[in-house]
Parts: C-alpha cells; sequence; structure tokens
C-alpha cells in the first residue's frame, strides 16, 4: 500500500470515527481534531504524488498486466486463425500495446468504483439502520406514554431522538449526493480495447483466406502443369493419375 494510500484509509478511519461519536452522543473533540489532521496529511500526499507523477510500482505492474494481455490476445488469435490451414500461415497478430495499457487501467479504475460503491451501500444502509431504529425507539415510547406509563425522562430522550433523527437525515443526504459515479471514459476504453481484438483477428483471418486462396491457385495450376508434362513424356509411361472428381477440371483428366 502506498502512502497515498495509506493517508486515504487514515482519512477514511478518522471519519468513521467521528460519525461514530456522533452517533453515540460521545465527545466529538478528538475525534474532529484527528480527522483534521488526517484529512490535511491526505491533501499533502496528494499534492505530492500529482507533482511526481504515478506511482513507479503501480505503474510497472500495470505495464507488465498490459504486455501479458497482448501476448495472451495475439497467442489466441493465432490459435483461431492457424486452426483453419496446416501451412500458409499469416505473419504474426500485431496489437498496440498503448490500447491494452487504456484497457487495463480502465479495468482497475472500475474495480476501484465497484469497491467504493459497495462501500457506500453498506455505510448507506448503516445510516438508514440507525434511522429506523430511532423511529422504533419514538414508537415505543409514544405508545408506553398514551397507555399511561409516563416518566420524567421521556421529553428529554424525545428530544434527543428527535435531535438524532435530523442529524442523521442530513448525513444519509449528504452521503447519498456523494455517491460514487463511474465515468464514461472507463467504459470506452473497454469497448476500444474490444473493437481492436476484433479487428486484429479480422485482420488476421482476412490475410489467411488471401493466402488459402493464393496457394490453391498455385496448387491447380501446378497439377494442371504436371498431367501435361505426364501425358506427353518419352517412353509412353502410360501413367494416369487418379483424380478427386473435385479437381477433374482444373486437372484435366477424367474420374475413374
Amino acid at each position: 500500500m502506498t502512502l497515498l494510500e495509506k493517508a486515504r484509509t487514515q482519512a477514511e478511519t478518522a471519519h468513521a470515527r467521528l460519525r461514530e461519536a456522533l452517533l453515540s452522543g460521545e465527545d466529538t473533540t478528538g475525534a474532529r481534531r484527528a480527522l483534521t489532521e488526517a484529512e490535511a496529511k491526505l491533501v499533502e500526499l496528494a499534492r505530492e504524488s500529482t507533482s511526481v507523477g504515478p506511482d513507479p510500482e503501480i505503474e510497472a505492474a500495470i505495464q507488465s498486466e498490459a504486455a501479458a494481455l497482448v501476448a495472451e490476445t495475439a497467442e489466441a488469435i493465432a490459435a483461431r486463425v492457424n486452426a483453419f490451414s496446416p501451412y500458409p500461415r499469416p505473419d504474426p497478430v500485431e496489437i498496440p500495446l498503448g490500447s491494452a495499457l487504456a484497457y487495463v487501467r480502465a479495468l482497475r479504475r472500475h474495480a476501484a468504483f465497484e469497491s467504493d460503491l459497495a462501500e457506500h451501500r453498506a455505510r448507506e444502509q448503516r445510516i438508514q439502520t440507525r434511522l429506523d431504529d430511532l423511529a422504533a425507539r419514538r414508537e415505543s415510547l409514544v405508545i408506553r406514554r398514551m397507555e399511561g406509563d409516563e416518566r420524567a425522562e421521556d421529553a428529554a430522550e424525545l428530544s434527543l431522538i428527535e435531535a438524532d433523527r435530523r442529524a442523521l437525515e442530513q448525513m444519509l443526504a449528504e452521503h447519498r449526493a456523494a455517491r460514487p459515479v463511474e465515468t464514461q471514459d472507463q467504459r470506452r476504453h473497454v469497448e476500444n480495447w474490444n473493437t481492436t481484438c476484433n479487428e486484429a483477428e479480422g485482420h488476421a483471418l482476412r490475410a489467411l483466406a488471401e493466402r488459402l486462396q493464393q496457394h490453391t491457385i498455385t496448387l491447380a495450376e501446378r497439377l494442371v502443369d504436371f498431367n501435361r508434362e505426364i501425358r506427353v513424356a518419352p517412353g509412353g509411361l502410360g501413367y494416369r493419375m487418379r483424380v478427386d472428381q473435385r479437381w477433374r477440371a482444373a486437372a484435366g483428366q477424367g474420374v475413374w
């Protein structure tokens, strides 16, 4: 984990502790101070990260993953193409590394988005659960009082429930407004990679079809020349080749 990722985790932890203090009614002074310090550190590291560029280890991993993806994809396409013919195979497929790099980065961003979204939904559910608990507590208290069981601390408890409810509803609204959003840029890179692979395979298949066609034409011409020379060879060999019916016209001989 990089320093920036650690700082981000610490800021999230400090924020969660402050939320816990708010939910539990504890003194929030220490939690607020810790959050301020963690967020300041995160901003500092984010600024440094922007100035020095991407993390070398992460970039190296992306480069390696993209290179492996290109090799695996080219091998898969070659296997499909070569399955059609044992000899006149086209040149190896070339796939742009840049397209694979963009695709790998898009996959990583998508995975991060899915993780953030799952965490966001879990937090939203927790806030909603807390609101449901408050509503149940208030309903229970009101029913008890309506049945004649009134207590001196009821007014203070109702006031606290109402204050907590307002704070939690505001927290829920802010949380929903901060819902992670996946950019169209990520989807575009995935679509571009799929298009690149399809075009590479199509190019390889067309190249193979052209070579097979030319090879077939050459074989047919050689077969005609062969039969012509055999028929007029000195010494009257009397050789007649048994020709497949599909090649009768090209060979210039009958079938028997």
